[in-house]
């Protein structure tokens, strides 16, 4: 869940958001279309005809057209940011920890960016995406931040949390 604050933030800036040099940058977005790609040749779901993809926190979609090979359901809190999403994404307007409306197990790929460091609980979002995942899909979380010393863990424990191997 976000905090209000972090909703109004985002809806604020929505008209701007792609001017910021990470969010297009071709490079980064192929890089991260490489490492879902190689996470399906791993999960056997590779040649499938019909992939399916829950995005937690897709704003305005802008990785999309890298993900093009997937049908997408971009979930996100901030309307104004979720309005700018290109055609072809079915757009939910919703928290992403709590999805009632999509049913476990439905998605080939669940997949979030940038998400977790602006939620509250972090912890309930994998769970989401644990749960709307197919068995023998894939989770995918990217997360940039910055870290201070005292920080540190709190990525490793995420990572053992959700795959313990």
């Amino acid at each position: 869940m976000l905090e209000q604050a972090t909703i109004n933030h985002f809806n604020k800036i929505s008209s701007t958001w792609e001017q910021k040099g990470w969010v297009h940058s071709r490079f980064l977005n192929k890089q991260i279309s490489a490492f879902i790609r190689s996470s399906e040749r791993k999960a056997g779901f590779f040649r499938k005809r019909f992939k399916s993809s829950a995005y937690f926190g897709i704003g305005t979609g802008i990785l999309f057209k890298y993900l093009n090979r997937y049908n997408i359901a971009g979930i996100d809190e901030a309307r104004d940011m979720l309005g700018r999403c290109p055609e072809g994404i079915i757009q939910i307007l919703s928290k992403v920890e709590d999805l009632p409306f999509l049913m476990d197990n439905q998605f080939n790929l669940t997949f979030s960016r940038n998400l977790f460091k602006h939620c509250v609980e972090p912890l309930r979002i994998v769970e989401s995406m644990y749960r709307k995942t197919r068995v023998g899909g894939v989770a995918v979380v990217i997360e940039s931040v910055v870290l201070t010393k005292q920080d540190g863990k709190i990525p490793t424990q995420l990572v053992q949390m959700t795959d313990p191997q």
